[in-house]
């Protein structure tokens, strides 16, 4: 998760630390090793994400301190980290720029290159501006918002007519955990410290845990070495997307993923597994 640090006193953070789910928490900031959140958006990010793939190791890296860009060194430098260091299997981007960066897109090539799913928000200004960097790069999947029933969130940018896919998911009123002391107004005594958010960058974690499921899913139940290495590719899970995930016609443009549709009709996993493989050597 690259985003503006972790609320490590939040209880249900607090709970994902014991169980070292969480498993590294670091700054990118020249001369401010802090990582706490005092935006709170990286906060609720990374909650999500633990919500939605309650197995996943997570690795939050602080790259901002609220919605401004410090630094495009930095994105790189974390991202680096992220693909050399840690070797992670993803990485989920909230953020966007206005502009291409060639630090940054080199960075984004060598995550690519090592296939490692890269996830990133389209953008909150709905037919103003186009679907921000690095959404809108071929290596990267582009992440949408809906609402629960799967109708667009009307600040959604335009679809890109370069992409065959515009996934999007739930983002629009999203309960999640909150640094408690960024209230307003404060909360009572043993009150959970939430709130709910609303934009592409709130759909973009869980999309990202959705795939981390399907990997999870595909471990457990033998898929071969090969294929799995297919599955972690984006072209192999944008496949698995849209052929288990999503309606074969797009709603209001948008490819609405809603995972349960992989399991309908009581499919034996063996065969969802089976399923997957014809798709993944296609």
């Amino acid at each position: 998760v690259l985003d503006t640090g972790l609320d490590i006193t939040e209880n249900s953070i607090k709970g994902a630390l014991r169980q070292k789910r969480v498993k590294l928490v670091k700054s990118f900031i020249p001369g401010d090793p802090s990582i706490s959140d005092e935006y709170g958006h990286g906060t609720h990010v990374a909650s999500l994400l633990l919500k939605v793939a309650p197995h996943a190791q997570v690795f939050v890296l602080k790259i901002a301190k609220t919605e401004e860009i410090l630094s495009t060194e930095i994105i790189a430098e974390a991202i680096n980290h992220a693909a050399n260091e840690l070797r992670v299997d993803i990485i989920t981007m909230s953020f966007g720029l206005d502009k291409e960066n060639a630090v940054v897109q080199a960075a984004i090539r060598n995550a690519f290159s090592k296939n490692i799913l890269m996830f990133a928000a389209a953008s909150n200004s709905g037919g103003n501006l186009e679907v921000k960097y690095p959404a809108r790069k071929d290596e990267v999947t582009c992440v949408y918002a809906t609402d629960g029933s799967g109708n667009p969130f009307d600040k959604n940018p335009n679809t890109m007519t370069s992409s065959s896919f515009h996934f999007a998911s739930l983002g629009v009123g999203v309960k999640s955990s909150w640094p408690r002391d960024l209230q307003n107004p404060p909360l009572k005594a043993g009150e959970p410290s939430e709130r709910r958010q609303t934009g592409t960058s709130f759909a973009t974690p869980i999309v990202a845990g959705i795939a981390a499921c399907i990997i999870e899913f595909a471990i457990v139940h033998n898929l071969s070495e090969d294929l799995l290495g297919v599955l972690k590719t984006r072209q192999g899970m944008q496949k698995t997307f849209s052929k288990f995930m999503v309606d074969e016609t797009p709603r209001s443009g948008l490819h609405y993923i809603h995972p349960w549709k992989m399991f309908t009709n009581d499919r034996d996993d063996e065969v969802i597994v089976h399923m997957m493989a014809d798709i993944l050597k296609c």
